[in-house]
């Protein structure tokens, strides 16, 4: 494989069970990769509604991943309540190519996926399936966007928006921050959430050098960026761990 990263230090922020795919991409690059993680995963404020939509998963008529996150806390609440999710019942649909792996490694099968790799195309994929008064589950952050639930309910879907899981900031991320800003190239982003945490891991008052490369997955990513001040420098065309390290290689390649 060609090595257009040798000696690019590139950082990712992914969860520390999410990060070794991209690591392991951007390394066959010949990048140096550090690994900090900006976010952890907690459980929801309203933990009586995630139990109850995980107690009642199998009843549901499509369950809807929009997240690899969404994916383990799923999975996390359904082993603490014995629940067996490979039962029949609900039509499984997924975001994109990681999100199906994630459920394919919990032993769930997603539906064919959407054009484009976002919830946008969920919905648009969707509207062509029989979803008037069916039962939807929308298992996501706290913070989830209303995008989705809004089109499948335009639609007669009656959808539970089931906060699962919030982030919070990795606490030990300020300080492995602190150690390796200096040297960085790449700052990778996956996600909204991670760039809110790098925001609040940074040392107070840093400002982005000149020459620290911004690289993010796709759009929500890259809108969270813009509003910290973070302008994206390269961004998957493909929204996939895959597309984020073809990207950032093929960004080098150029220059």
């Amino acid at each position: 494989m060609a090595q257009p990263l040798a000696g690019k230090r590139v950082l990712v922020t992914r969860r520390a069970e999410q990060a070794g795919e991209l690591s392991q991409r951007l390394a066959g690059y010949g990048a140096e990769v550090v690994e900090v993680p900006m976010i952890r995963l907690e459980p929801p404020t309203d933990l009586d509604a995630a139990v109850m939509a995980i107690d009642a998963f199998v009843g549901y008529d499509y369950v809807v991943f929009t997240s690899v996150n969404a994916v383990a806390a799923v999975k996390m609440l359904a082993t603490e309540r014995g629940v067996d999710l490979a039962l029949p019942g609900p039509v499984i649909l997924a975001v994109g190519p990681s999100t199906a792996d994630a459920l394919a490694s919990v032993g769930l099968s997603s539906e064919p996926l959407p054009e484009d790799f976002s919830a946008a195309g969920v919905a648009r994929m969707m509207e062509w399936r029989p979803i008037n008064g069916r039962r939807v589950l929308l298992p996501r952050s706290e913070i989830g966007r209303e995008e989705l639930p809004a089109a499948l309910r335009r639609h007669g879907a009656l959808v539970d928006d089931t906060a699962l899981y919030l982030t919070a900031p990795d606490p030990e991320a300020p300080a492995q921050l602190l150690k390796v800003l200096p040297a960085l190239d790449v700052i990778t982003f996956a996600s909204g959430s991670a760039v809110a945490g790098f925001g609040g891991a940074v040392p107070a008052g840093w400002q982005r050098p000149p020459g620290l490369l911004i690289a993010v997955i796709g759009p929500a990513a890259a809108s969270a960026a813009r509003l910290a001040g973070l302008e994206p420098d390269i961004e998957a065309a493909e929204h996939t761990v895959r597309g984020l390290a073809e990207a950032i290689a093929a960004y080098f390649e150029r220059t």
